[in-house]
């Protein structure tokens, strides 16, 4: 079995979450082939502009992949612009995922489980990789996360997560 492993991992900022996620996925490398990748916005075109007029903090690329403890997490950007950020507030991010996923299908194809780790965007994204590739998913909400949602598009999105997905961990 291959497990694709679909996370928000930041090797520069590692704390607990990044660390509980890792160790879970260093522990199934004896019972199953995985790849993770490590799901990523960053800020571009006006987006970027505007942030720097403002002083905000710029969201970049930070590589291709980095390296844990032998395990490769190869990242997957989504660019942040002036469209994909109208297309978020319009509650059209399903596109901006899909597009991702169409531009990386060659990766997952090979693949015969994803492993969603946080529900709302991770999970998000693992639903439509269903849709589009036909793979079954899992979730790991970890502390939190699904109580996170604000608005009552995120809370239905959370509860459409859950219940499309095969099977549901939930952790402390």
């Amino acid at each position: 079995m291959k497990i694709c492993y679909i996370v928000s991992m930041n090797h520069l900022k590692r704390g607990g979450l990044f660390y509980s996620t890792h160790n879970r996925i260093l522990n199934m490398q004896d019972k199953a082939s995985t790849v993770q990748y490590s799901v990523r916005y960053y800020d571009c075109g006006l987006v970027k502009y505007i942030k720097k007029l403002l002083n905000k903090p710029i969201i970049e690329k930070v590589g291709s992949k980095f390296v844990l403890d032998k395990l490769s997490y190869e990242y997957i950007y989504i660019k942040r612009n002036l469209w994909a950020e109208t297309l978020r507030k319009l509650g059209l991010e399903n596109i901006i995922f899909a597009f991702s996923i169409l531009k990386n299908k060659e990766k997952m194809k090979n693949t015969d489980i994803i492993s969603a780790h946080w529900v709302e965007r991770q999970g998000y994204y693992a639903n439509i990789i269903k849709k589009i590739l036909k793979k079954p998913y899992v979730v790991t909400a970890h502390g939190s996360d699904i109580n996170a949602a604000q608005s009552s598009r995120e809370k239905k999105r959370v509860v459409k997560v859950l219940k499309d997905s095969e099977f549901n961990i939930f952790c402390q």
